[in-house]
């Protein structure tokens, strides 16, 4: 006995079936009907998914002027995404049943309209003809649901994410209780959960992720500054920021040798004298000119109250010295700074060694990106001067992380320092003295500043690619 023919088949499927479906449906028209409304639902689902997908909380915020029906919307799209998850497996689930709507409906109603055409000109029998109609379905609405359903209300949604959830929310929210209601989506999502959980071994809890990583969000930066939502300035203090806590205490400090300090066993004279000469107007109040013998610190203006005293006794106007580790990031020292209403603070090592002093304007440096500097210090050495082609002139202070910024082949990484000077020490081995050389990466580094316990200035000369190290 024969095994039947597949196409035997469906052209009696279709011979005993097809005719009568369309009248079922109430007609023509009402096919027709059927068609546009289950491809326009496909289309508002698949918009509906890419807004809740891509609108951000700060797009739903109600402005100034705002009506109150807008308001209101506004209000219920941000309710609608902080339930995403359900709200987008509503999206999955339309998405799903339109679609297998769609090409049912579709099926019957072009087998309908193109088989007769097939058989009145001869193209074979009823088996090849009903063949020829389901492609041509196939094809025909294949196209029509991915330019109409897919394409066009994707990029739409992704265009403008804000006005697509605000038009797309309330119906949205009346598909899902529907969904819900009717059990389509406890008996769909309980058994994708069974399938994550112990199949696949992931957490269902939760799939729509909207935290970004610090290189996420560098990117966005750098996308906002080139679609120029966002000023080169702008960009710049926010990439600088995101980095802050990539830095700590120990790798913007002043060190202990380049602070100036009041001495209460020295005479008022010689500690005011000190403070008309400095650039400074805050000073840590020390006993013996020792930096780990700190009782406080003192300011410009409460020495001021003192001048002309018989006896001025510099404690009377201390106020507390805030100390902080080395070691702590600088995010968290700005937050400190913000707490505790505070401009400096001494910086202790792990030992409780006083090691230096850290300033408010240090962290703000940081952010900024430039050295913010005022009239006294118009003449301190810059960190980093271009003097020729490929040359450089570098302050012996400047941290890696900032020669980074202005070099990035010169991302140098050595445990326990922090600057420039202190690597070529590092890797010398020895305090160098002026006019001794290193080859660092792809530069020179020859030293033009050196006060005999430190590298004041550093010429960086970039090598030719042979002499590369």
């Amino acid at each position: 006995m024969n095994d039947p023919d597949p196409l035997s088949i469906l052209a009696a499927f279709g011979a005993a079936e097809a005719p009568d479906a369309v009248p079922a449906l109430g007609g023509m028209t009402l096919a027709v009907a059927g068609l546009i409304l289950f491809l326009l639902l496909n289309a508002f689902f698949v918009a509906s998914e890419f807004a809740l997908m891509k609108v951000r909380g700060s797009q739903l915020k109600a402005g100034e002027g705002v009506p109150a029906r807008t308001r209101r919307k506004l209000a219920l799209a941000r309710k609608t995404v902080k339930h995403v998850d359900l709200y987008l497996a509503a999206c999955q689930v339309g998405i799903t049943l339109s679609s297998l709507a769609l090409g049912f409906l579709g099926t019957f109603f072009v087998v309908e309209l193109t088989a007769p055409f097939l058989l009145s000109v001869g193209l074979g029998g009823s088996a090849s003809v009903y063949g020829i109609a389901l492609a041509v379905t196939f094809i025909f609405f294949a196209c029509c649901q991915v330019v109409f359903g897919e394409f066009i209300p994707k990029a739409m949604a992704v265009r403008h994410p804000d006005k697509a959830a605000l038009a797309t929310v309330p119906l949205l929210r009346f598909f899902y209780t529907a969904f819900k209601y009717t059990g389509i989506l406890g008996l769909t999502g309980g058994i994708a959960r069974f399938v994550l959980k112990y199949l696949l071994g992931i957490d269902p809890r939760s799939t729509a992720c909207t935290v970004h990583s610090t290189d996420e969000l560098m990117y966005l930066v750098e996308e906002s500054e080139r679609s120029r939502e966002l000023t080169r300035q702008e960009a710049e203090i926010s990439r600088n920021a995101l980095e802050l806590n990539d830095m700590c205490v120990k790798d913007v400090m002043t060190p202990r040798s380049e602070v100036d300090v009041m001495d209460l066993t020295a005479p008022f004279e010689e500690n005011w004298e000190l403070a008309r000469k400095s650039r400074h107007t805050r000073f840590p109040l020390v006993e013996g000119d020792h930096l780990d013998e700190v009782k406080g610190w003192v300011h410009v203006k409460d020495l001021l109250k003192l001048v002309g005293q018989d006896n001025p006794d510099l404690m009377s106007v201390r106020r507390e010295l805030r100390v902080v580790p080395d070691t702590m990031p600088l995010d968290s020292l700005l937050t400190f700074f913000l707490k505790e209403h505070s401009h400096f603070a001494l910086v202790v090592d792990e030992f409780g060694d006083s090691i230096g002093l850290v300033f408010l304007d240090d962290v703000l440096e940081q952010i900024v990106g430039d050295d913010i500097q005022d009239e006294f210090d118009q003449e301190e050495m810059r960190e980093f001067v271009k003097t020729g082609k490929d040359t450089y002139a570098v302050n012996g202070a400047i941290t890696l992380f900032d020669l980074a910024d202005y070099l990035p082949e010169m991302d140098l990484d050595c445990p326990g320092v922090t600057t420039l000077g202190g690597y070529v020490i590092s890797r010398l081995g020895y305090i160098p003295e002026e006019g001794e050389e290193l080859a660092i990466g792809r530069y020179r580094a020859v030293v033009t500043g050196s006060d005999g316990r430190r590298i004041t200035q550093i010429l960086l000369t970039r090598l030719p690619e042979e002499e590369e190290e």
